[in-house]
């Protein structure tokens, strides 16, 4: 299963996305070697095998970019752009059960953003990136309800969050992504996600 917490920066996606991994490891155990997910000692078959242990929490490619010493946010390259592509698809391939707050869409919708004037290198990733679209559960986060905090890596620029934000919109309905927008206090969004999981699972 791979559950995808979606949206600008900003928006609070670190937050539930670690929430909800330390809830799903809590809460659901699973069986290597059968289709089975076990949940609080009642057995659900499920359709295909799980092949892992845990959950895992996919890392963010752009902050692994800049750890090895890629340019970032506006200055993004187009080298740094391709590694963090390529690392995002390799990730989100592995066949564990995972979550992650950062995904191949929103990678686009910033490549989108920042390499207007390169059609070409924009063409390939597309192709590349729809092809591997593939989520269990897609949660969005809008932006304005809460304040952009600095985290070193993400700007600070509310025009630009909200430019992110209307083409991460503008890819799911291109590529007819089912999502559930989810609002409200850091408690209220967990406990809609934990119930949206709780009734998937």
């Amino acid at each position: 299963m791979k559950i995808v917490i979606l949206g600008s920066h900003g928006t609070g996606k670190s937050t539930l996305a670690q929430r909800l991994h330390g809830y799903l490891l809590a809460n659901y155990s699973l069986q290597v070697n059968s289709v089975s997910l076990v949940k609080n000692k009642k057995i659900k078959k499920l359709k295909e095998p799980i092949g892992s242990l845990h959950w895992e929490y996919l890392p963010e490619a752009p902050f692994e970019a800049l750890q090895r010493g890629f340019t970032m946010n506006k200055e993004t390259s187009l080298e740094s752009e391709l590694w963090i592509v390529a690392h995002q698809l390799e990730m989100e391939l592995r066949s564990a059960p995972w979550v992650a707050d950062k995904c191949l869409i929103d990678i686009l919708a910033y490549a989108r953003y920042l390499f207007k004037s390169e059609p070409e290198f924009l063409s390939i990733i597309e192709r590349i990136i729809k092809k591997n679209i593939n989520y269990n559960l897609v949660i969005y986060l809008p932006t304005g309800e809460f304040p952009i905090e600095d985290n070193s890596l993400r700007l600070m620029d509310t025009n630009f969050q909200k430019d992110i934000d209307t083409e991460i919109l503008k890819i799911m309905n291109e590529m007819d992504v089912s999502y559930y927008t989810i609002t409200g206090s850091k408690d209220e969004r967990f406990n809609a996600v934990k119930e949206i999981i709780d009734k998937m699972l």
